[in-house]
């Protein structure tokens, strides 16, 4: 029962980084924001990001996390470099975001993003 648990919250925590790339991507975005409009683009947008997100919070909180620990924190000796490589590219997107204006941001700046702002928009 566990592992259908781990299961269904790898698959909801893709779900939810797959939605949210694609979904924020120019060419999707752009034709269902013409199809639906922007207060209807962000509904849809809001209930897919609740839908994953909030299942695999969900889905989370429901695990037995004593019986999954071995499994959930011991990694294989070749997987090690995994982390370090992500907290790489993650410091590299949180600089790059820092020397970006932001078009949200409270100065005066084109609404346009520019550079890594485009891919984060955040």
């Amino acid at each position: 029962m566990n592992t259908i648990n781990l299961m269904l919250l790898t698959a909801l925590c893709l779900a939810f980084i797959i939605t949210h790339i694609g979904m924020s991507a120019e060419p999707f975005r752009s034709r269902t924001v013409m199809r639906l409009g922007e207060v209807g683009f962000r509904g849809v947008y809001s209930l897919v990001s609740l839908i994953t997100l909030g299942g695999a919070i969900w889905v989370f909180r429901n695990i037995e996390h004593k019986q999954m620990g071995p499994i959930l924190w011991t990694m294989p000796d070749w997987m090690v470099v995994v982390p370090l490589f992500l907290m790489l590219l993650a410091i590299f997107l949180l600089v790059f975001g820092m020397i970006q204006r932001s078009p949200t941001g409270m100065g005066p700046a084109s609404m346009e993003p520019k550079g890594i702002t485009r891919v984060t928009r955040h």
